[in-house]
């Protein structure tokens, strides 16, 4: 099989360039949207496979400017996803402080615009900024009020990405058993879905608990299925990181440093 990583796609190319065109066009709020999308577009699944957003620069000028013109019209929606876009671009810069405020502002608009999947998705990242500033608590509460929209749609990949976030807030805490079970549950819903993302790191992430228990045999297995699910759709960054992480497991070091470079 060969792999292929992509830096921006080829539709989303043309979705820049479609927007770009139109923008000179428009005004006041068909402006601001087309703006936050321009945002979007620039910076959301970059590197899809490894989930590594890397055109921020530009992004950051979008997302801003949106921001300043939607704040003179009091247009809720344009605010909350200029937020939003504001807020994802500072995670992915490593800026946990002002992401979390960013978000914390998002959340509240798109609740008033009844706007249902964005005040979920707002929600899922405050969890994980939250849970990476080791605020785990307050994590597994804004992951929480994500699980009404993605169980009302059933929407199988958000589903199991859910039980995987609340696993790691009770791993973080010590709380074993329970973050098994919440695992387990994220890989019975991943057995029905064809999530690209669910697929590989679904299994990744239970081989990971079975490590740390020093179940080596069991991690092995798990982490030689997300392997083979990311081999099969092409995602090159991930199976290579998962063939170093079966060579840990098996103490083959220098293999290890092979896969991981």
């Amino acid at each position: 099989m060969l792999f292929f990583i992509p830096l921006i796609s080829f539709c989303q190319r043309r979705q820049i360039d479609s927007l770009t065109k139109l923008l000179p066009s428009l005004s006041d709020s068909s402006r601001i949207d087309c703006l936050n999308k321009l945002s979007v577009e620039y910076y959301i699944n970059i590197l899809a496979e490894t989930y590594i957003n890397v055109q921020t620069d530009t992004a950051n000028l979008f997302a801003s400017q949106a921001y300043r013109e939607t704040k003179l019209l009091h247009y809720d929606k344009g605010i909350a996803e200029g937020l939003q876009n504001l807020g994802e671009i500072a995670r992915d810069r490593g800026d946990l402080v002002t992401a979390e405020n960013y978000f914390r502002r998002s959340i509240p608009l798109f609740e008033k615009t009844h706007d249902l999947e964005k005040y979920s998705w707002a929600n899922i990242t405050l969890g994980w900024v939250t849970y990476l500033q080791c605020r785990f608590e307050e994590a597994k509460l804004a992951f929480e009020r994500a699980r009404p929209f993605y169980f009302s749609v059933d929407n199988k990949g958000k589903q199991a990405m859910y039980f995987r976030m609340i696993s790691y807030t009770y791993t973080a805490r010590g709380y074993n058993e329970v973050a098994f079970e919440n695992m387990i549950e994220a890989l019975r819903i991943t057995a029905k879905s064809s999530d690209v993302r669910s697929v590989v790191s679904t299994p990744q992430n239970m081989a990971a608990l079975y490590k740390a228990a020093g179940e080596n045999e069991t991690a092995l297995a798990y982490y030689r299925i997300a392997a083979t699910n990311a081999k099969a759709v092409n995602q090159p960054v991930r199976y290579f990181h998962l063939m170093g992480d079966m060579s840990v497991v098996l103490k083959k070091y220098d293999s290890a440093i092979y896969y991981y470079q």
